[in-house]
This record gives structure tokens, sequence and C-alpha cells, in this order.
């Protein structure tokens, strides 16, 4: 029996903690996709170590507003995302011990293929729920105020600023997945911990 049968036929019970985990560049490699989609597309040559900022903008050369409009062509186009390297496995082993959701900074208006792409990896009882922020629109909502409402106890995004929310506004442990745009920042407060892979946060998490 493979991983994914057994979470299709695992006892079904509920965990006491609970884990907020972002999904784009932590459980799916969206930059690794968004940059061959932009080399194609507009016929840059970028790498994935060149994205070293958050600001697709300044990486692009291009305003705010059209950086969303890329952004929101390359999700609109329902090319399916890969899973990060070791995601499967430390998330089969961590909903053992944790209620888990997913809370991604995504549009809803993209629900319905983000719901897809998880669907492809993840049976249908893995994650709790997903919680779409919106960010970057009318709209958006703290990724904090979804973690309160769900009495998070752990959260892991590559965002340094929404893990910076999370710890100041909700003081629960946060990891910081280690990604190019958010090697500039150093110093941290102790209790968000920089995380260098899946099995590292599986580590620190049993």
């Amino acid at each position: 029996m493979n991983n994914l049968e057994l979470l299709t036929n695992r006892e079904v019970y509920k965990p006491n903690k609970v884990m907020a985990i972002d999904l784009d560049d932590t459980v799916l490699d969206l930059n690794g996709s968004l940059i061959e989609f932009h080399n194609l597309k507009y016929g840059t040559s970028l790498k994935y170590e060149d994205i070293d900022s958050f600001d697709l903008a300044k990486i692009w050369g291009c305003t705010h507003e059209e950086s969303i409009r890329r952004i929101e062509e390359f999700l609109n186009s329902n090319k399916e995302l890969k899973l990060i390297e070791g995601a499967f496995d430390a998330i089969f082993s961590l909903r053992n011990k944790y209620q888990l959701y997913i809370v991604t900074a995504r549009p809803d208006f993209i629900e319905d293929s983000t719901i897809g792409n998880i669907s492809s990896y993840f049976s249908e009882d893995t994650f709790e729920n997903i919680f779409f922020t919106n960010h970057f629109y009318d709209k958006s909502r703290k990724k904090s105020e979804i973690c309160r409402n769900i009495n998070a106890d752990i959260f892991i995004d590559d965002s340094v600023n929404n893990v910076l929310d999370v710890y100041q506004n909700v003081g629960i442990k946060t990891f910081l997945m280690d990604r190019p745009w958010n090697h500039s920042i150093k110093n941290l407060p102790n209790e968000i911990e920089r995380v260098f892979s899946w099995s590292d946060i599986l580590e620190k998490s049993l």
C-alpha cells in the first residue's frame, strides 16, 4: 500500500494541535514553474536563484500592476505545479499530530484550479480547510487573522512579511522556508526559525 492509499484509508480523528501552511513555494513549486513560463512568454532568461526579491516587478522590470497581470496570466493557465521536495512524506507524517490548514495568498477566483492541483497529490481529507487571503486585492486578509481564528500552534511560510505578521500578532512558533527572496533578511526573532527543507520542519515539529 502506498502513502496516498494510507492517507485515504487513515483512521479519522482530530489531533489537538493545529498547523497553518502556506501553499506556493512551501508545498507547491510556484516560482520554479513561473520562471519557465515567464522566460518563454516574455523572452527573459531568469534562473531560480535570480528571484532574490518578493517584488517580482523589480525582477521583471515592469510596474506592480503589470507584475500582478503576469502572475494572474500564469495562474489562469491552470498549469499543474510540482510538489516541493519532501512535502508529501512530511505532510503525511505531520497530519497524525496536527490538524493541517492551507493558508494561501492566492485570490479566491482561482479556488477551483488551486484545489484541483492540491487534490492531484493529496486526498481530500488531508487538510481541514484551504483559506485564500487575496493578497494584492481589495478584500485581502492577513494570515495572522486566519491563524488566530483557527488557533494555530505553528505557521510555515516563505514570506518574511507573513511570518513577522503572524509572530507579532498571534505569538506562535513560525518557520520561514528558506528561499532566495528571503536571504537578505537577518536577525529574525528567536520564535521565527529559518528551515531549509520539509525534513527540517518534520524534525522540529514532531
